[in-house]
């Protein structure tokens, strides 16, 4: 996997955890498992985002035509995943003096003509 070769070629104090940011569970348990390998956590970038145009079966994606199961999809990982960064760092982070929280969120806006 690519991210396993990319975290050996930065050497022994990188690592990778596949996380799927939409997964409450998933984020407990990286984060968890980062603090029980380097014993803290100085900062996380929430960062993930899609358009919902990667998998053809989330399409389409305007209001008009997408279904509400679809839109909670996408935005379970553009929105809810940085509620959930942030609320499962928050803990590991406040044991520290400094730490950096770094969010952002996605949008993708299609011209109507």
């Amino acid at each position: 996997e690519r991210g396993v070769a990319t975290a050996k070629e930065l050497g022994e104090k990188c690592t990778y955890m596949h996380l799927d940011v939409s997964n409450e569970e998933e984020w407990q348990k990286t984060l968890q498992a980062v603090f029980d390998k380097f014993g803290h956590l100085n900062i996380l970038v929430n960062n993930a985002g899609i358009l919902g145009l990667e998998n053809p079966a989330w399409a389409p994606q305007d209001p008009e035509n997408a279904s509400l199961e679809n839109w909670k999809m996408i935005h379970s990982i553009n929105s809810d995943s940085v509620f959930l960064g942030c609320k499962y760092a928050i803990k590991f982070m406040l044991k520290l003096e400094i730490f950096l929280l770094l969010s952002s969120n996605h949008i993708s806006l299609k011209h109507l003509s």
